[in-house]
């Protein structure tokens, strides 16, 4: 079964609205790199968003280095801030890291290219099944300011494990890992084994993660210092 999305910048937008009732949210990362569900308390305080302008949030973004914060982003933003009902939560700055590290999708060839060197985001509900670590790979490599080339990028299904095992190369050595890919949902283990390699061989940085507070992950590649910045000032935990 491949799934296919089709990510607007509506979509999105839409997606970061969640009905009051306290910071649930429907996937949220721990700190071990699993999920808390629906309803369970998170593990960070969550901010609320509308305490600031869209263009006040949008403003700090572009101060952190972040790309793809446009004018329109701002202003569709901002219309459906006007338009929500009284007591709704909405996640300004979820949606606005989701929009910006959107990849285009091609639904003839089945390919994702990703269109910003800051930030990536993706839907955990994947796009492909047969190539949905494949992409992840080649998005946190386009955010890898020329850190991350990784190449000879091969993913394989264990249909009596329901595992992948995802092989690659990168600074002249091989790598492997391994994750879930008996359904459509992506499996964090694989980032978790990732930042492993990464910390090895890129002491002081990691892929950062954080989520849109509905089921959108939106990764930066990031030192700590700029991790901390971020999070004081966005008011967004990131892991």
């Amino acid at each position: 079964m491949i799934r296919r999305k089709t990510l607007g910048a509506v979509v999105l937008i839409i997606a970061g609205v969640m009905m009051i009732g306290g910071c649930s949210l429907n996937t949220i990362i721990s700190k071990a790199g699993e999920y808390k569900k629906m309803n369970e308390e998170p593990e960070f305080e969550c901010v609320e968003d509308e305490t600031r302008s869209t263009a006040e949030l949008a403003e700090i973004m572009k101060e952190l280095g972040i790309k793809g914060i446009t004018d329109d982003v701002v202003a569709s933003i901002d219309k459906t801030r006007s338009e929500m009902e009284e007591g709704t939560v909405y996640s300004v700055t979820g949606s606005m890291l989701s929009y910006a590290g959107q990849a285009d999708y091609d639904f003839d060839t089945f390919t994702m290219t990703p269109k910003n060197d800051t930030v990536y985001s993706f839907d955990m509900e994947v796009f492909d099944i047969a190539s949905m670590y494949t992409d992840f790979l080649n998005g946190v490599k386009s955010i890898g300011h020329g850190e991350l080339d990784f190449t000879n990028i091969k993913e394989d299904y264990n249909e009596l494990t329901g595992k992948k095992r995802v092989t690659f190369d990168w600074d002249g050595e091989s790598y492997k890992i391994s994750a879930s890919g008996d359904s459509d949902w992506f499996d964090m283990k694989a980032w978790e084994q990732l930042n492993k390699i990464i910390e090895e061989k890129r002491p002081g940085k990691r892929v950062y993660a954080t989520t849109d507070s509905y089921q959108e992950i939106i990764l930066f590649y990031r030192d700590a210092e700029w991790a901390e910045k971020f999070e004081k000032e966005i008011g967004k935990k990131l892991y």
